[in-house]
């Protein structure tokens, strides 16, 4: 919703708030599949989210979409922003979200065609 999304967008530019990032490092050779590795980086190396592939491909001169599934490993609401270096080439479904306790959230990744370039993504969380 949108009261939803006004909420989280605040808390994740609160200077006040911690939150945890996570990273989806992007490669793309042309011609080749795009790849990404996702790497938790959280608090004392406890892992707040789990996903539902370890890497997506995707056709550089193509482009096409992609379903992502996060799960929270915790007992608390887990809210989240998608964030990415080129918002032109990447659109993601929602982009703002709240994962509640130990549930799955799905996210549809879209990526426009487009020749070799490096992205990179980053999934913030904080809990909410």
């Amino acid at each position: 919703t949108v009261k939803e999304e006004q909420y989280l967008d605040e808390l994740f530019n609160s200077p006040f708030v911690p939150h945890s990032k996570v990273s989806i490092t992007q490669i793309v050779d042309s011609g080749q599949n795009i790849l990404a590795y996702y790497a938790p980086c959280a608090p004392n190396k406890a892992l707040c989210l789990k996903f539902s592939a370890v890497k997506l491909a995707f056709n550089g001169q193509v482009g096409g979409d992609q379903s992502l599934r996060i799960t929270s490993t915790m007992p608390v609401r887990i809210g989240f922003k998608i964030q990415c270096t080129d918002t032109n080439l990447y659109l993601f479904r929602p982009v703002f979200g709240i994962i509640e306790p130990k549930e799955t959230f799905r996210i549809k990744v879209t990526r426009s065609p487009h020749p070799k370039k490096r992205d990179k993504m980053i999934v913030c969380t904080t809990i909410v």
